[in-house]
């Protein structure tokens, strides 16, 4: 069966925090948070190289030893309103040194299609590197948040997308 390309619009995607079980598997409930929609999303991943000269080599060659992903969003702030107790602690931390799975999915709309499409990316041992508030004027700010994960697993399929 030929496969049909698509496209996924990197604004459209929405993320969930889930914590880690012993085992680095998500915990699928509660969630840290859910159902955030990105904004200025970005996804890079680098790998990590040493040179090393082998016996006899004439040039040094590079070796891939590690890898890194780094995930930046836009104007997330995570907040709880408990509107029992409004003056509890309203910012929802994740805990230093503690490792989460970031969940980002995106769904392919189409207006003439039976089925929709989606892809997903879960990023495992995700750690915050740390975030912006910024006011620009009294109805807009800059809230940036940084992400820094291991590795992740991509899939993708047709309909509703499958559970973690």
């Amino acid at each position: 069966m030929p496969t049909e390309p698509r496209c996924f619009v990197l604004a459209k995607a929405t993320l969930a925090l889930y914590a880690l079980d012993s085992d680095g598997n998500p915990i699928a409930s509660p969630a840290v948070w859910a159902d955030a929609k990105a904004e200025d999303l970005k996804l890079n991943s680098r790998y990590i190289y040493v040179n090393h000269k082998p016996t006899g080599a004439r040039y040094n060659r590079r070796k891939p030893v590690d890898e890194i992903h780094e995930i930046a969003v836009g104007r997330l702030w995570e907040a709880r309103f408990n509107p029992a107790s409004p003056t509890s602690d309203a910012d929802v931390p994740m805990e230093r040194g503690a490792r989460y799975a970031l969940v980002i999915t995106w769904i392919d709309e189409r207006p003439n299609s039976t089925e929709d499409a989606w892809a997903r990316r879960i990023y495992y041992g995700v750690t915050c590197d740390g975030f912006d508030v910024t006011s620009r004027d009294l109805f807009e700010s800059e809230d940036h948040r940084t992400f820094t994960a291991d590795f992740f697993r991509a899939s993708n399929g047709k309909g509703t997308p499958t559970a973690i």
